[in-house]
């Protein structure tokens, strides 16, 4: 990432980069792999930000097998980093109360934060005040 910052400077464009989830390596998507692999997203959506590029969500088609919290997730991520407008202003959480109380997005965000407290600063990162250097992980 620094090398490609060093040749794009960050003034002079935002880069787009592909973010795979839902695929598990091992091939087994056992019960365990979900949480995981959503905390392994959130780390990848903050370096991106550190270096001030987009990330652009693409599930694997095993995204549907997961249990709902995270299928929920999957549909939440790939909602607010496929939008740059909201991705580049407001953080997951602020997109997905946006949505209204009663909305499947708050609903989801909220049952996942239930179940993965350690992980609910993930919900707060934003695009425009993740630091360079700084990892939240």
């Amino acid at each position: 990432m620094e090398l490609l910052r060093e040749v794009i400077p960050v003034s002079y464009q935002k880069i787009k980069l592909y973010v795979l989830c839902g695929y598990d390596w091992e091939g087994t998507w056992k019960a365990d792999f979900w949480a995981k692999d959503i905390r392994d997203v959130f780390i990848r959506i903050e370096i991106l930000m550190r270096y001030k590029c987009l990330a652009y969500l693409m599930r694997y088609a095993a995204w549907e097998q997961a249990p709902e919290v995270y299928k929920g997730m999957y549909i939440n991520l790939s909602r607010w980093c496929n939008q740059p407008a909201q991705y580049s202003k407001k953080s997951l959480r602020e997109f997905c109360t946006g949505q209204g109380e009663y909305s499947s997005c708050f609903r989801y965000l909220t049952a996942f934060e239930a179940l993965h407290p350690e992980m609910a600063h993930y919900l707060d990162m934003k695009y425009e005040e993740v630091q360079y250097g700084k990892i939240y992980g």
